[in-house]
């Protein structure tokens, strides 16, 4: 007896659907965890903090903070509760599989009521926090604010008024910049799937295909390969494609603790010269920041400079050039009004160290809408940069 065909419809399962694990720390191993928490209280003792709060803002991916410790995804805003002696404890998060901490508050308590439950018990007189003030290297233009809201830290600082405070948002960042063993394996994987992406979009592109089946083809294999999207970001005209367009893409997903940000451009067709020149240009570009990023670099020496180089060939960007991953707090110039202006870079003074994963987002745009954007991600090393992925880092043509 012959056996069925797999069904052709587009929703069937693969023949080999990965593992449904999307929320499962248990790939970061107890000696991670470990390590992580280790580092943090060193860090906590040379500052001499017996207690550290470390908030989550609501649907935040970016830092991520609460998250490395607690190895967790959040429901609500929360936190993470480090004291220096003894177990931490998780605000805001359900049981997830893996979950690092067993502790946990339930979500209907208001977050300053129950940490400074916490606290109590804990016999805190020195309070640290992470993302509690604003405009800090650490946080990055989406968060610029802070990761807490004003209710609960008031709330923290009436319980204790004696206690003093030092917001180490900073000193966070640089730890976690350096990453680990598991978490570049788990990010080269988050981007070898952020590539299949790339690839099946690839294979969709052509005239007439519209911006609606574009998302729709995107949603589906996320979700058929386990990916989650935090980024989905679509250049083009706002019509179906035709010969002579360029199509941009830039996706942030997670995979299984790993998570990357990919981007694509490609050429339906010939293109004009003015797109051709915009594309020379983005080329020139990424090849001097691969050239420029090695260990001992500071990360403005390496970024600012790009800007100039785009400005001087006629176009200008909007997204950040460069910036880093796991967290993103390295953040390159953001133009602003057609390029009249830039922000300033976000951890210029940070000196780049082997194992960093940096995002590279080369873009010349022309006008409001006219972009080119090359890149990919990949990992700072002691001569260079050895990228993740190489789908994105030049123009495709279809």
């Amino acid at each position: 007896m012959n056996r069925p065909e797999q069904s052709s419809h587009p929703l069937a399962e693969p023949r080999n659907p990965p593992p449904n694990r999307i929320r499962d720390g248990s790939r970061f191993s107890l000696a991670e965890r470990d390590a992580r928490w280790a580092e943090t209280r060193d860090l906590m003792r040379g500052l001499g903090i017996d207690c550290l709060v470390v908030f989550h803002a609501s649907k935040e991916s970016y830092h991520r903070y609460a998250w490395w410790l607690a190895m967790t995804g959040f429901l609500v805003p929360g936190a993470v509760v480090l004291p220096l002696e003894g177990e931490p404890t998780v605000f805001g998060a359900p049981a997830w599989p893996g979950r690092w901490i067993e502790d946990s508050s339930p979500v209907d308590i208001p977050l300053g009521e129950a940490i400074v439950s916490r606290l109590r018990a804990a016999g805190a007189k020195s309070i640290g926090f992470v993302g509690a003030e604003a405009g800090v290297f650490g946080l990055n233009e989406f968060y610029a604010q802070g990761l807490a809201s004003y209710a609960t830290v008031k709330a923290i600082k009436d319980a204790f008024p004696d206690a003093s405070y030092k917001d180490v948002t900073s000193r966070l960042a640089e730890l976690m910049l350096a990453g680990s063993p598991d978490m570049r394996k788990f990010c080269r994987e988050a981007a070898e799937k952020g590539e299949d992406l790339q690839r099946s979009v690839l294979g969709m592109l052509g005239a007439g295909v519209t911006n609606r089946r574009i998302r729709a083809h995107i949603a589906q294999h996320t979700i058929m390969n386990d990916l989650v999207a935090d980024v989905e970001v679509i250049e083009m005209p706002e019509r179906p494609l035709k010969e002579g367009d360029v199509f941009n893409m830039e996706n942030g997903l997670h995979y299984l603790g790993g998570y990357t940000q990919v981007t694509l451009a490609a050429a339906i067709g010939k293109i004009s010269p003015e797109f051709e020149a915009m594309n020379d240009t983005a080329r020139s570009v990424l090849e001097i920041a691969m050239a420029e990023t090695r260990a001992g670099r500071r990360f403005g020496e390496v970024v600012e400079p790009l800007t100039d180089r785009i400005r001087d060939a006629g176009y200008w960007h909007f997204f950040p050039l460069i910036h880093s991953l796991n967290p993103i707090t390295l953040v390159g110039p953001i133009g602003r009004d057609g390029g009249a202006r830039y922000d300033a870079t976000r951890g210029a003074g940070v000196v780049l160290r082997a194992g960093m994963l940096l995002s590279f987002e080369i873009a010349a745009r022309k006008g409001p809408r006219d972009m080119i954007k090359i890149g990919g991600i990949g990992e700072v090393t002691e001569t260079g940069v050895d990228m993740y992925c190489g789908l994105g880092l030049g123009l495709q043509r279809v």
